[in-house]
């Protein structure tokens, strides 16, 4: 692996999926970081689409179950690419934007750089990362339902757990019933279990 300053060069593997502009490598920062290179000048039409390319490197969920305990999940975020651990930098700064409430803009436009052109979704293997990393959870944290729908609309999931965080949030706020609403339209189950670990998990309305 080559090595300029103390940033990384990407390797012939990532360099597939990044292209630096000549013209404007004198401009880049140094040292420059595989999170900035990918951020800026990633090509998301080389990133795969589907699990069945050997390439295709996401997070993981692991069940664990006992008879005497309730089920546990457990996420992992390790990486085997180069390119999988570039996206997954990018989802991390994804993750941190979200704890500090976006405006709805900001979010838009941090978003527009990952969305694939025909079906105005995010990229599959973008929005496996940046939904791994909580991003409608926070989002409904922090009773946003604006950017909520958002993501709805680029593909990502209304989980149980982000449903909690919307309700819980909207009793603190008195408007519990609009984000009730909210989540039925969205074609929320009112008696399907929210948050925390599935066996024990309860109903919206219990």
């Amino acid at each position: 692996m080559h090595v300029l300053n103390r940033g990384l060069v990407p390797s012939l593997q990532l360099a597939k999926a990044v292209h630096i502009q000549s013209a404007n490598f004198k401009d880049l920062p140094f040292p420059l970081p595989l999170s900035t290179i990918m951020d800026t000048q990633i090509n998301i039409n080389t990133i795969p689409s589907s699990p069945s390319s050997p390439d295709w490197d996401v997070p993981s969920t692991t069940v664990w179950t006992s008879k005497r305990t309730p089920s546990i999940a457990f996420k992992s975020s390790k990486t085997t690419t180069e390119l999988g651990a570039a996206i997954k930098a990018v989802a991390l700064k994804f993750r941190d934007m979200m704890e500090h409430n976006p405006s709805l803009q900001d979010m838009h436009f941090f978003l527009s750089k990952w969305v694939n052109a025909e079906s105005g979704k995010i990229q599959p293997m973008v929005l496996e990362w940046l939904a791994h990393f909580d991003a409608v959870p926070l989002a409904a944290g922090h009773g946003r339902l604006d950017l909520v729908e958002a993501l709805l609309s680029y593909g990502f999931e209304l989980t149980g757990e982000a449903v909690k965080y919307l309700l819980v949030k909207a009793k603190e706020t008195g408007s519990f019933k609009n984000a009730l609403e909210f989540t039925v339209e969205k074609g929320w189950d009112i008696n399907a279990p929210v948050g925390g670990i599935a066996s024990i998990r309860v109903p919206i309305l219990a």
